[in-house]
């Protein structure tokens, strides 16, 4: 699955994000916070280390179950669970400061 894990691969998490707030928002002036807050959500997961990024990508935006997840990346269940806890974590602590 190396696709999640590289780095460029920004533009896929934006994509996702802008489009999930795009079909949520049909106030106008939400617009602008909606934008901002869609930014800095994606620049925060892009932030994350490649393992933790790939494990919450395929969680949060791909719908997969930790069982699926591990598979996929060849890894066991357990692993991707803590991945995936400390991606939220760091996400939490980054997006504390910034929104």
């Amino acid at each position: 699955m190396e696709y999640f894990r590289n780095s460029s691969q920004e533009a896929v998490v934006k994509g996702a994000l802008k489009d999930d707030a795009i079909s949520r928002s049909n106030n106008p002036s939400d617009e602008t916070h909606d934008g901002r807050m869609v930014s800095e959500v994606a620049e925060a997961v892009a932030s994350l280390p490649t393992l933790e990024r790939e494990a919450l990508i395929l969680s949060e935006y791909e719908g997969l179950e930790l069982d699926e997840i591990a598979a996929i990346v060849g890894a066991d269940v357990g692993t991707m669970g803590a991945r995936l806890g400390s991606a939220r974590q760091r996400l939490r602590n980054i997006l504390s400061t910034r929104l």
